[in-house]
């Protein structure tokens, strides 16, 4: 009833669930956040073994999956227990590995800020919510919000990331983004290829310096082709790196 919970969206392909050990490893990051514990017959091995019976057995071998775990009832504000319930939903998906959207701006009625919670999906999404709803008022194909101190944190259902020369750039969960998945990839990708990549706190200014500018999440890679009157490459060089 309070937004007490958290999800984790999981793309499966050919029945194999993409990025399985990052998936497994946030949520249980998340659910030690938020003081969540799973009933003693239930592992989170267990789960992940369940979304892949329901796959099978929805005959969804290409499936986007909704795994959701909240809080049980009880104690209104001052939770009696920690104990949770869980579920898993799954509908059909045609995977969309790269895209673009052509017209960015940054957010004016949300900011972000870091908590113990912030690097996570929880079910109280409001913020997200409202910059959606901004991005449709606009006519935007997307929005990049600031946190509290202007820096650059993420779009509205996605990480952010940017080239400049031969530099990456993706802004720190400091400034209150979600830890993706597919930003969990793609830092690899770049450690494993010896790209170099920066980690940090980042200004608007910085950001409109890039020549290339892509948004990620589970789904796949979106190229930003424009924020506010700044253009930027349509092509991505990074994505031969990126195994998808």
């Amino acid at each position: 009833m309070y937004g007490d919970g958290l999800f984790e969206t999981i793309i499966i392909q050919e029945g194999l669930i993409k990025f399985e050990q990052y998936h497994k490893e946030r949520l249980m990051a998340a659910m030690s956040a938020m003081n969540l514990v799973l009933d003693k017959n239930l592992t989170i091995n267990s789960i992940f073994s369940s979304i892949g019976q329901l796959v099978q057995k929805e005959k969804q071998l290409s499936s986007r999956a909704r795994l959701q775990v909240w809080r049980a009832s009880g104690g209104l504000y001052t939770p009696q227990s920690s104990d949770c319930d869980v579920m898993a939903t799954c509908i059909p998906y045609e995977p969309i590995e790269v895209s673009s959207k052509r017209k960015a701006s940054f957010a004016q009625t949300v900011r972000l800020s870091k908590t113990n919670w912030s690097a996570f999906k929880t079910i109280s999404a409001m913020p997200y919510i409202q910059a959606g709803m901004e991005k449709t008022q606009r006519k935007l194909d997307e929005l990049i919000l600031l946190d509290h101190q202007d820096h650059i944190s993420e779009c509205t259902s996605s990480n952010l990331f940017w080239k400049q020369k031969d530099t990456y750039f993706t802004p720190s969960l400091e400034t209150g983004c979600i830890d993706g998945i597919m930003r969990r990839h793609v830092i690899h990708q770049f450690e494993i290829n010896n790209v170099k990549l920066e980690i940090g706190e980042f200004s608007k200014k910085e950001l409109l310096q890039a020549e290339e500018v892509f948004s990620t999440n589970v789904t796949g890679i979106q190229s930003l082709l424009s924020i506010d009157e700044y253009q930027f490459n349509t092509t991505l060089s990074i994505i031969p790196l990126l195994e998808l």
